[in-house]
């Protein structure tokens, strides 16, 4: 069962039903739970619970705000549970190790830094990126996991941040623990892809690891993620 009841229950006392007419964005990842919330955020929290399909939904979910703003609450918890009643396994855990990761750069100078593309949206908006790959640029007191890190600044909030290892988990799993394959990101989509078995990680804008398409998301494995804290003008990632 990919989600216990308990946890819905603490999900509905968390999000009482309001007439309020100013809901928090669906894509506020900082809500209080004092905030009154629509149909959307319960379920787009509820999902984020999940794997497999949850990253793809979530994408459609961050594409159209304005209207889905609109499911009612019983609507979205109905919607959930059906969601996790037809999940046909537990959210796998990504085979990728939690290696260690240890990082601290500044948002307006780590794409300059590490000589990303100069078209690139640079971290320090929403939607830019920066992948860590060369580990010739890495300082003895860093460290950025198994495969290199991937580092995101979400679409809709200005204060979110994602990390993520740059190992493709299903190239991790069925070509040898070697044999790493690094992901590449398209700016146009906001996913994150493989280029060897061509899976594609569609909601890592959204802080969702689940792969959308490709072996990945047939086998349930999702990429290993990190814990990026913002603070101030900087971006701390650790494990």
């Amino acid at each position: 069962m990919c989600w216990q009841a308990s946890t819905l229950t603490r999900l509905m006392m968390q999000w009482p039903v309001s007439s309020n007419k100013n809901l928090p964005h669906p894509g506020n990842e900082r809500l209080r739970t004092s905030s009154p919330a629509s149909g959307v955020d319960v379920l787009r929290r509820g999902l984020s619970q999940c794997g497999r399909t949850s990253g793809a939904i979530l994408h459609t979910l961050a594409h159209y705000p304005q209207t889905l703003s609109r499911i009612p609450l019983a609507l979205s918890l109905t919607l959930t549970l059906t969601l996790f009643t037809a999940c046909d396994d537990v959210a796998h855990e990504s085979p990728v190790p939690a290696g260690r990761v240890h990082y601290t750069c500044d948002v307006q100078l780590v794409n300059l830094a590490m000589e990303q593309a100069t078209d690139q949206v640079t971290l320090e908006s929403p939607g830019g990126y920066v992948r860590l790959y060369d580990r010739n640029k890495m300082l003895a007191t860093e460290s950025w996991g198994t495969g290199g890190l991937l580092l995101v600044h979400g679409i809709i909030s200005t204060s979110s941040y994602y990390a993520y290892d740059l190992a493709c988990p299903w190239c991790y799993q069925n070509n040898g623990r070697g044999s790493i394959h690094q992901l590449s990101v398209d700016p146009v989509s906001h996913s994150a892809y493989c280029s060897d078995c061509e899976s594609v990680f569609g909601a890592v804008f959204w802080g969702s690891p689940s792969a959308t398409t490709g072996p990945a998301n047939e086998e349930g494995l999702p990429l290993r993620q990190y814990h990026a804290t913002p603070s101030g003008d900087k971006l701390i990632v650790t494990n």
